[in-house]
C-alpha cells in the first residue's frame, strides 16, 4: 500500500467525466488538502471560483463499474484559523412548504478556529447573545 502526497492545482465544481488527478490502488493513503465552498485555501486566498469546489477526481486501480467505494478518513483538520458561514438558511434546504415568507438576503458569518482547542469562536457578527464559541 503506497503513501501519496497530493497538491492540488485545480479543483471542479462538477461531479462528471474530469481527467483523474492522481491514480491509486486500493488501501493507498493519500495526503491532500481543499479549498472552502467559496474556493479559499489555507493563506485564506481565493485560488479557485466559489461553488463548493472538490479536489479530484482520484483514478482507483482495478476497480469497475458498479463497484462500491469505500473511503476511510484518518484525519480531518482545519487548515486555517478562520472559517464563514451564511448567517440564513439555504433556501434549496427547505421544504417551500415551509417557508411562510421569502428567505431573507444572506449574510455571512466569520468564526476564528482555534485548532489546539477543537473550538470555534463567532467574530461578527455581534449577537445578543455576547462571545459563542462552540
Amino acid at each position: 500500500m503506497a503513501i501519496h502526497h497530493f497538491q492540488p492545482t485545480h479543483y471542479h465544481t462538477t461531479l462528471g467525466a474530469h481527467e483523474p488527478v492522481l491514480q491509486i490502488k486500493s488501501g493507498d493513503t493519500v495526503f491532500t488538502t481543499t479549498v472552502d465552498n467559496a474556493g479559499y485555501d489555507a493563506t485564506d486566498t481565493q485560488v479557485t471560483p466559489g461553488g463548493n469546489p472538490q479536489t479530484g477526481p482520484f483514478y482507483i486501480e482495478s476497480a469497475e463499474p458498479g463497484d462500491t467505494l469505500a473511503v476511510h478518513f484518518d484525519r480531518i483538520l482545519p487548515n486555517r484559523k478562520i472559517g464563514r458561514t451564511a448567517t440564513v438558511i439555504a433556501p434549496n434546504v427547505l421544504d417551500p412548504g415551509y417557508v411562510a415568507s421569502e428567505m431573507p438576503e444572506g449574510g455571512r458569518a466569520e468564526w476564528h478556529v482555534d485548532v489546539e482547542k477543537w473550538t470555534a469562536t463567532l467574530m461578527s457578527p455581534v449577537t445578543q447573545l455576547g462571545e459563542l464559541t462552540l
